[in-house]
């Protein structure tokens, strides 16, 4: 594979036809800007090229959400990234759609497919799950043009809450507790409620900007009628515990794959596009899209717009609210 970066001034037309004709001879175009302009890249050219491939969020915008599912639609060439998805969360990922695709990246502790399996099945029903990210330093400047922390960070708990209670499950009317500061202050974001069609109580939190990285805290529980999974998203692993605390089974990213981050999305996109795989099959997308609605449309009903980046520490907004 042959990566190549161009920058272009954006006022010199010669330079951008040149640059478009780089892209239509490319196999794959690879997505990296802000949200606000994907849509823009994928529209031209994702049914004139093999591949194209989008960083998260798609987009912050319903409407354009609703574009992208209908160029989404059908035998799509489009393979939508997922960090904790497809790499942080992989062990658990696989659990809920375990596709052998996955197989490569992941060590099943000295057990087999079935095992694991069939282990998971002894849980029973999901009850709760409990989901945190606490992370340190965040200085980019363009968090607050992407929507703020909501679509940049939160949106990776509200994918992963998805993927365990079900594509389609109604969140209902969450409380949520919504903090979001200066620059260089903490940022917290905090949903808790039951789905509606389930009952599965959610507990999901992010902080953002904190001191140290001593107070840095990703992981998750997942508690059932028969036992609880316990997610690091750090160590890339789960474990699955009975009820009495016994080890049911053990799934984790192999080391060659921990030690470069993106490696494993970059290595689905090329086995993607060498073996002829859908990318939405393996991508995740579907949740993805499914959870931008309700992240969309939760902001719209609280008006509560991001302030990241906006707000002076004396005028911090500290928001609790149900969003009925």
């Amino acid at each position: 594979m042959v990566l190549h970066k161009y920058e272009i001034k954006p006022d010199d037309q010669d330079e951008i036809e040149l640059f478009r004709k780089r892209i239509l001879a490319s196999n794959i175009l690879w997505i990296a800007t802000p949200p606000l302009s994907h849509l823009q890249y994928v529209e031209p050219y994702y049914n004139r090229i093999k591949m194209v491939v989008v960083e998260k969020p798609i987009t912050i915008y319903r409407n354009e959400l609703e574009l992208f599912r209908r160029i989404h639609s059908g035998d799509s060439n489009i393979f939508c990234l997922s960090y904790y998805y497809l790499e942080k969360a992989l062990p658990l990922t696989f659990l809920y759609s375990p596709y052998a695709f996955y197989e490569k990246y992941l060590n099943f502790n000295n057990s087999d497919r079935q095992d694991i399996l069939t282990s998971f099945e002894s849980l029973g029903k999901l009850k709760s799950l409990d989901l945190k990210l606490f992370e340190e330093q965040d200085n980019r400047e363009s968090v607050a043009k992407n929507g703020g922390h909501l679509f940049e960070t939160f949106v990776h708990l509200a994918v992963l809450a998805r993927t365990v209670t079900g594509e389609d499950s109604d969140f209902g009317d969450p409380v949520w507790i919504i903090e979001d500061t200066a620059r260089h202050d903490m940022s917290h974001i905090h949903c808790i409620g039951n789905t509606i069609d389930t009952g599965v109580h959610f507990n999901l939190e992010m902080k953002k900007n904190l001191k140290s990285v001593e107070q840095r805290e990703r992981k998750g529980t997942l508690t059932f009628d028969n036992g609880t999974i316990d997610v690091d998203f750090d160590g890339q692993e789960v474990i699955g515990k009975s009820k009495k605390g016994e080890e049911l089974f053990k799934i984790r990213t192999k080391q060659e794959y921990k030690d470069t981050k993106y490696g494993i999305q970059v290595d689905m996109v090329m086995r993607c596009f060498e073996e002829g795989v859908k990318p939405s099959v393996i991508d995740g997308s579907y949740l993805q899209i499914k959870t931008l609605e309700w992240l969309i449309a939760q902001k719209n009903k609280a008006e509560v717009v991001s302030t990241f980046h906006r707000q002076t520490v004396s005028d911090r907004t500290s928001t609790r609210r149900n969003f009925s």
